[in-house]
């Protein structure tokens, strides 16, 4: 084979501004290639060395140009020696050819010479030029930031001591500071003295005890914040319109504390009489030495609509009695509540009593209730009527107890009402019993609970379970007792259930279930509706039937019994898991039409398709039939309805 190159190099360099693209290295290589005298077609690959001399020597640098692809002898290259001496010495190329990937390279002769245009890349690296003038100046930037302010001059000299010009009067308008603060170390802050007049007289416009609003505000750390003595009458006095009469706040002693007839006389046309405020203490405290039982220390008395003795909280308790012998609280009122507590916030309680018996006592006189409870709440809110907590180990204690010792009387001990979705009378407890009754009457006339249900859609008993492992409703009868027994209209017995777990039923069961089914065990994992047959290697248990016309058949896990049989506590935990194998009934039945098309009334045996039925060959053998259909299916595979009936 014989080559002849016949080369035409064209190097194109174009020189551009400062902002073009920068210039390559790389020049473009033109030339003829002829394969045995006529131009060469197809693909090739060239190799292009590089050298000082025209003939021998070694090459500077070599570009190889692999499957390149030549029409009618023209060769196109781009060349780049990167290791070029392009210092004004001559320069030649020789060209290698192959046919590609095939064989060895034949070098073309001669070398071609490398014409001057090249050497323009030189130019690219030359010094530069002069500098040009100056461009004219810019717009002036924006103004910068402000400096930072100087410093005060020198304090002024002091003014000479004012005084006031009696009588006087002025207003002004101070937040957070007092508009008037007088000091004295040593003696008496403020002393008003009065022949016939208020020696002190404070008004607020204010709401009693917001923001600390008061007509006379008495504040100490130590002692009393306002002390009030008399012989004859009220030691303190406070008499206000819409705020509070006297109000009295302590750090770590009494807000308010009176000593006379009467210790403390507050009388408020529309506020509070009396007003105590404490950070740490009593807000109002009272204690009394009689041993006679006919005082108190605080005492209330209700001569109209109104309370005796009326507490409100926002988070702790309204009332809080506390006793080690008598009673925590104790009201009295001729027409209205002797006591009533409220508390807005849903963790604590409106009345709270504590004590060594009874925390909360409730004494019945009349046709009332010794102790009511009632919860009045907003609609979607909550509340309890009334709630009682003991921590005793004594089953004849109880967080609320209520007796009628009444002869022939209808009142009950405790009654709970409620006029919301709220309970009247609500029992909880973590460890013990929420509500606990008990009896030891006889028969009907002594229930230790009676619950009755006069609405027209009443419902006595409610019993819910919100977790999963949680009882509704449980009931313990011991050896001879029952139960549950439940009295028809008559008053006869119509249902029970044995401390032995026997079931009486004188009306039968309805139950949305189709078919009597018992727990089996398994070797597989079944699901309702699969055919199943005994497993032969594993007695007593079962497995998918896989064989047609199968004579181990069992017959069909059932979907939704209406009768279960052999469970047992002990068996609990198979419920939601052992499968369930359908005796007698209709039940839901994997089919296939292996056999032909079922049609209703036909007979069905097991399939070669595990856990499947088909339609029964003529003269089935005896033990392979698992039912009748009751539906039919015409190709393919589903599930029909079928009637139990092992033969």
């Amino acid at each position: 084979m014989r080559y002849l190159s016949c080369a035409l190099a064209t190097y194109l360099l174009c020189a551009g501004s400062a902002l073009a693209t920068p210039l390559g290295s790389d020049f473009t290589y033109q030339g003829q290639l002829t394969d045995n005298g006529s131009p060469a077609s197809g693909n090739y690959d060239l190799q292009f060395a590089l050298f000082i001399a025209a003939s021998g020597g070694n090459p500077v640098d070599t570009v190889t140009l692999t499957n390149q692809t030549i029409n009618s002898g023209s060769i196109n290259a781009s060349l780049d020696f990167t290791d070029a001496p392009y210092n004004g010495q001559a320069l030649w190329v020789e060209v290698s050819v192959r046919h590609a990937a095939s064989g060895s390279y034949v070098a073309l002769s001669p070398r071609q010479a490398i014409t001057a245009t090249p050497y323009a890349l030189y130019a690219l690296s030359g010094n530069p030029g002069p500098t040009g003038p100056p461009g004219p100046q810019g717009s002036a930037g924006s103004i910068g930031a402000t400096g930072a302010q100087g410093l005060a001059g020198p304090a002024g000299v002091q003014g000479a001591a004012g005084f006031v010009t009696l009588p006087y009067s002025g207003s002004a308008s101070s937040a957070g500071t007092p508009a008037l603060q007088v000091q004295n170390t040593t003696n008496t802050g403020v002393a008003g003295l009065s022949g016939s007049g208020t020696g002190v007289y404070g008004t607020t416009e204010g709401t009693s005890g917001q923001n600390g609003a008061a007509g006379v505000w008495g504040d100490s750390h130590d002692y009393y914040g306002v002390w009030g003595t008399s012989v004859a009458n009220a030691g303190t006095v406070g008499n206000s319109t819409n705020a509070a009469g006297v109000a009295g706040a302590s750090v770590n002693n009494d807000g308010v504390v009176g000593n006379g007839t009467n210790g403390v006389h507050g009388i408020s046309v529309s506020g509070w009489g009396v007003w105590g405020h404490s950070t740490n203490g009593d807000g109002v405290h009272g204690e009394t030495a009689n041993p006679n039982g006919n005082a108190s220390g605080v005492a209330g008395f209700g001569d109209g609509g109104n309370y005796g003795v009326y507490g409100a909280s926002t988070s702790g308790a309204g009332v809080s009695g506390n006793t080690q012998s008598g009673n925590g609280v104790v009201g009295t009122s001729a027409t209205g509540n002797g006591v009533a507590g409220t508390s807005t916030d849903a963790d604590h309680y409106g009345v709270t009593g504590f004590g060594g018996r009874a925390g909360v006592i409730g004494s019945i006189i009349s046709g009332q209730a010794g102790v009511l409870g009632q919860a009045l709440v907003q609609p979607g809110g909550h509340g309890v009527g009334v709630m009682g907590i003991t921590q005793s180990s004594l089953s004849s204690d109880a967080g609320v107890y209520g007796s009628n010792n009444g002869n022939g009387s209808n009142a009950p001990g405790v009654l709970g009402q409620s006029f919301s979705s709220a309970p009247g009378v609500y029992g909880t407890s973590s460890t013990g019993t929420g509500v606990y009754a008990t009896s030891s009457g006889a028969g009907l006339a002594g229930p230790a609970l009676n619950v009755l249900a006069s609405a027209t859609n009443g419902i006595g008993i409610v019993a819910n379970a919100n977790t999963g492992d949680t009882t509704a409703l449980f009931a313990n009868g011991n050896a001879l007792g029952q139960i549950f027994k439940g009295l028809g209209p008559g008053g006869q017995t119509v249902f029970r259930v044995t401390s032995t777990g026997v079931v009486y039923a004188d009306g039968g069961y309805a139950s949305a279930g189709a078919d009597v089914a018992e727990f089996v065990p398994s070797t597989q994992s079944l699901e309702p509706g699969d055919v199943v047959e005994i497993d032969a290697e594993r007695g007593g248990e079962f497995r998918l039937a896989s064989s047609p016309s199968s004579t181990s058949v069992a017959g069909v896990i059932s979907t939704q019994p209406g009768l279960t049989m052999n469970s047992s506590e002990s068996a609990k935990d198979q419920e939601n898991r052992a499968p369930r194998l359908a005796l007698i009934g209709r039940v839901p039945v994997k089919a296939s039409s292996e056999n032909g098309a079922i049609h209703a009334g036909d007979l069905l045996v097991s399939s070669s398709t595990p856990g499947r039925a088909m339609r029964a060959p003529n003269n089935p053998q005896a033990g392979t039939v698992i039912g009748k259909a009751m539906r039919a299916l015409e190709h393919d595979s589903g599930e029909i309805e079928m009637l139990v009936m092992l033969r």
